[in-house]
């Protein structure tokens, strides 16, 4: 999940985005995915290539079809990573909160400003969705829209090879699907549970677990606990 910080705007690179430009990827994928410039070097600090799946971007200007924000997930990323937590009006970007918690979640304490950068350069952070939402809590989209979300994300898993997937929230989970999607058994911590599932593309197995979106409702320490025991069984 994002909230748009000013829409069409010049992007600005710096030393955690201009990595990006590396990646092409063909296909209907509207919103280019963050790849953190250590992922390829065997996930950073992380020692495995972790994707993290968020649901969707939002968006209130209802442009159809989204065009010119190709770098918006990019660019929120920046924007958590380097602090800038106000907005123009002087106004809390209350979204960062959810960067902050999941973060903590991945890393199990909390991280010093000045060491997310090599959190999320360890990481890809991939939006599911390729349409905007106009806000929160909207109905997603229809059967078509789907088949292009998860078409889309297995172009990404084929590209990126990431070793483990980490899905925000279970509205998300509800919409992975395929031939080649197969359920596993939960992982149970403290009574959270995790789903867990696989894709199977090309012969290659990713895996997939799932948590509590972290924009509510979410304590970092307990399912910090599930994401060690599923990173642990990647």
């Amino acid at each position: 999940m994002l909230y748009i910080l000013k829409r069409k705007s010049s992007y600005i690179f710096n030393q955690y985005s201009i990595n990006q430009l590396n990646l092409i990827i063909m296909g209907n994928i509207q919103f280019e995915p963050w790849i953190g410039k250590d992922y390829e070097a065997n996930g950073g600090i992380f020692g495995k290539k972790i994707l993290i799946l968020g649901e969707s971007v939002y968006c209130g200007e209802r442009c159809s079809p989204c065009e010119g924000c190709d770098l918006f997930t990019i660019d929120c990323v920046n924007t958590y990573v380097n602090n800038d937590v106000y907005d123009e009006k002087g106004e809390f970007r209350r979204w960062t909160n959810t960067y902050n918690k999941f973060e903590s979640a991945l890393v199990g304490k909390h991280v010093p400003i000045q060491d997310r950068s090599k959190v999320w350069n360890s990481i890809v952070f991939y939006n599911f969705f390729q349409t905007a939402l106009n806000k929160a809590r909207e109905p997603l989209g229809g059967e078509l829209e789907y088949d292009r979300a998860n078409d889309c994300l297995r172009q990404v898993l084929l590209k990126l090879k990431p070793q483990a997937i980490i899905v925000w929230g279970y509205r998300l989970w509800e919409c992975l699907s395929g031939e080649n999607w197969i359920n596993t058994p939960p992982i149970i911590n403290f009574e959270k549970e995790s789903r867990t599932g696989y894709y199977l593309i090309n012969d290659i197995k990713f895996p997939f677990m799932c948590i509590n979106h972290p924009s509510s409702g979410f304590s970092w320490t307990i399912w910090h606990q599930n994401i060690k025991k599923f990173l642990e069984s990647c």
